[in-house]
């Protein structure tokens, strides 16, 4: 439990420290698919630093020690100790830590749950590359996740060329696969407000990138503006869903 708690809370720390520097550097380029391989590597980074840590401090065991310099690894292991230790304040930190981890997991199942009744309940019509999923629910606002599109019977029998541009853009460029990356980053960091705010960047980064590709496509921006205004209320699935 210490182990798992140590190596959190150092991540937490490295993802915070790279998550300013991309808002102070780059978030201000208008560079969507730059802007996404950024954030990705930060997500690389800030979870291989302590097992790259390790490694080399396996490989060097027998170098002599460098002072001043700061290792990770001697500090993840050093607060695992400490955790592991008989002090009473630790373990409750720990076991707070575990709840609110089991809080956040459970708040996720409920929606994929909610998520995937509703992909199997709509009707489906396969497409080339992905499968639109027709729903009776008018509360349900369009979305998609995977291979699915997901829109409102009366959305698909009136007309859907730009909910379906703009759903397909975030199918072919996988962006279900950020938003899940960045839900399990904040399942493990649900304390790490900069977790949950890399997730919201990468939702925006999605929008982005979903709108360019409708407006590239010769649609009406007026239209396709009054379109999402219509279509911003409804019943979402906020962690998961595009």
């Amino acid at each position: 439990m210490g182990a798992i708690l140590s190596y959190s809370l150092v991540t937490s720390v490295l993802l915070a420290v790279l998550y300013l520097m991309y808002k102070w550097l780059f978030a201000g380029e208008k560079q969507a698919r730059y802007n996404r391989v950024m954030l990705w590597a930060i997500y690389i980074v800030a979870f291989a630093a302590v097992p790259a840590a390790d490694a080399v401090s396996a490989l060097t065991a027998t170098a002599p020690t460098q002072h001043g310099g700061i290792e990770i690894g001697v500090i993840t292991a050093t607060i695992a100790d400490s955790a592991e230790s008989s002090s009473p304040g630790l373990t409750w930190l720990a076991v707070v830590y575990l709840a609110g981890a089991a809080a956040a997991l459970l708040l996720t199942a409920i929606t994929a749950v909610r998520l995937t009744r509703l992909i199997c309940r709509g009707r489906h019509i396969r497409c080339n590359g992905y499968t639109v999923v027709l729903t009776d629910t008018p509360t349900v606002s369009p979305f998609s996740w995977g291979r699915y599109m997901v829109m409102g019977e009366a959305d698909y029998c009136g007309g859907h060329s730009l909910i379906a541009l703009h759903e397909r853009a975030h199918i072919e460029r996988h962006h279900w696969l950020d938003l899940l990356a960045g839900q399990l980053v904040a399942i493990f960091q649900w304390y790490n407000p900069a977790a949950w705010l890399m997730r919201e960047e990468l939702k925006a980064l999605h929008e982005y990138q979903a709108d360019d590709a409708v407006l590239r496509s010769g649609a009406d921006a007026r239209a396709y503006q009054m379109l999402l205004i219509k279509k911003a209320v409804g019943a979402r699935f906020p962690s998961l869903a595009n």
